[in-house]
């Protein structure tokens, strides 16, 4: 029998590596609302004139922040239970990657292309759900490029 090549990490590697990313995500934060292009709303919500990749919450399942309109590209991910805090007008292209349950929140124009990659983290889950291109147009109510697609068995 084979000798296991990895070892588990332990309860206190486990919780150095979330406070690490916690930190990191402040970090990130931070350094996004420094941006000069980067304008906050009474709202609480956050106009961009150049490209954002939201990194998301410590624990994934929403989005950094609420955003309004962003001029360049978007791009999140996680596993998310729905895309609320999208931003509403896209002018760039908008990319999706993890794994979603609603496409409630999903933006209203995006003026280039979408690229919608469903990944099931958990692996082959049946329950996952499955989108298809004419979910995406029906959730969106402007695309000026193409939709893509693709919804994987898991990773």
């Amino acid at each position: 029998m084979a000798k296991p090549v990895f070892k588990a990490a332990s309860p206190e590697q486990c919780a150095k590596r979330k406070e690490d990313l916690a930190a990191d995500l402040k970090r990130n934060f931070e350094a996004f609302q420094q941006r000069k292009d980067v304008i906050r709303q009474d709202d609480g919500s956050y106009d961009v004139e150049g490209d954002v990749e939201d990194p998301g919450s410590l624990d994934f399942k929403r989005l950094a922040a609420r955003y309004g309109k962003v001029v360049g590209n978007f791009s999140c991910g996680g596993t998310l239970e729905s895309l609320e805090g999208t931003p509403r007008v896209i002018g760039g292209n908008f990319s999706f990657h993890g794994e979603l349950q609603s496409l409630k929140g999903f933006p209203e124009e995006v003026k280039g292309n979408v690229l919608f990659m469903n990944h099931p983290i958990h692996g082959n889950r049946l329950d996952a759900k499955r989108w298809a291109e004419c979910d995406i147009r029906e959730a969106c109510h402007t695309i000026g490029g193409r939709v893509t697609v693709e919804n994987h068995e898991g990773i």
